[in-house]
C-alpha cells in the first residue's frame, strides 16, 4: 500500500514527475487530497505555470484518479497527526499523511522534503 500526498499527485498531473508505475499499486490517502491538489493546480494556473486548457485537463485527470485511490477519514488519525505536527514542527496537513502511512504500515509517496524526513524518522518507507 502507498499513501500519496498532494505534492506527488500534483507533480504527476503537471508532468513534473513520472509516477505512473505507482498507480498500479494500491493507493490510499486522506480525504483532503483532492481539495489540496485542486488548490495547487489553481495556484499553478494563477502563477502562470500552466494555461487554462492545461488546468482543465489536469482537473479532469485528478477527478478520474480519485476513483482509484482509497480514502481514509482524517478523523481516524487526527490525534496522531496532531502529536506529529507538534513534535516535528510540521503542518497538520503534512502530518496527516505521515500519520496515515504509519497507521497503515504503508509507504509514503511525497515530494515534501520536511515531511519525508519526519516519515523516515518514524520508520516509514519513502518513495521515490
Amino acid at each position: 500500500m502507498i499513501v500519496i500526498d498532494a505534492s506527488a499527485l500534483v507533480a504527476h498531473l503537471l508532468g513534473e514527475k513520472n509516477f505512473e508505475k505507482y498507480f498500479y499499486e494500491e493507493l490510499c490517502s486522506i480525504n483532503l487530497l483532492i481539495k489540496e491538489s485542486t488548490n495547487a493546480l489553481i495556484i499553478a494556473f494563477r502563477r502562470g505555470r500552466i494555461n487554462e486548457n492545461s488546468l482543465q485537463i489536469c482537473f479532469k485527470a485528478l477527478k478520474k484518479l480519485s476513483n482509484i485511490i482509497e480514502f481514509e477519514s482524517q478523523a481516524k488519525i487526527l490525534d496522531d497527526a496532531f502529536v506529529i505536527a507538534l513534535e516535528e514542527n510540521l503542518t497538520i496537513y503534512d502530518a496527516l499523511y505521515v500519520a496515515l502511512a504509519k497507521k497503515l504500515n504503508a509507504k509514503l509517496l511525497s515530494l515534501d522534503k520536511k515531511q519525508r524526513k519526519v516519515a523516515k524518522g518514524k520508520e516509514i518507507q519513502i518513495i521515490p
